[in-house]
């Protein structure tokens, strides 16, 4: 807020409910609190650590061949991180495999990992992650994400 301690803005005294974490919903909550809206983050899941099946191990231990991983959200690339560790994310980084975010926050996250983000679609939705994929392809595609992520 500013130091004068008055918002001009079209914000200025709305309150907002954030349905995110209080962690997930920082950067969010911030702008909107730079605004002049009152804040509140409430998170409505609970991201539940993944036990490394059999399945997952064979998805992971397949990302290195394909041509493009797609990451959907942060609790993946976590998820994958608790998992499979640093090896595979070097594993990546260093080969063949171009990888895509479906928004920029996704994106950020990569980079702060040092993966170069080859595409982040402008719509940030599968569909608009569809579309601008569907101009690089032929390859093959992985895309690891919950069994409850939406289609």
């Amino acid at each position: 807020m500013p130091s004068h301690g008055r918002v001009s803005s079209a914000l200025a005294g709305l309150r907002v409910l954030i349905l995110r974490s209080p962690e997930q919903a920082g950067e969010l909550a911030d702008r909107l609190e730079s605004e002049g809206a009152s804040v509140t983050a409430i998170g409505v899941i609970t991201v539940l650590p993944v036990a490394p099946t059999p399945s997952i191990r064979a998805l992971i231990d397949t990302l290195p061949a394909h041509n493009w991983v797609i990451f959907t959200s942060g609790n993946t690339i976590r998820a994958l991180q608790e998992i499979a560790g640093e090896p595979l994310f070097q594993t990546l980084r260093q080969g063949r495999v171009k990888v895509a975010a479906i928004g920029s926050s996704t994106a950020a996250i990569l980079s702060r990992l040092n993966f170069r983000v080859e595409l982040v679609p402008s719509s940030e939705s599968s569909a608009g992650l569809i579309k601008s994929l569907a101009a690089r392809l032929p390859g093959s595609v992985a895309l690891p994400q919950s069994d409850l992520a939406g289609s």
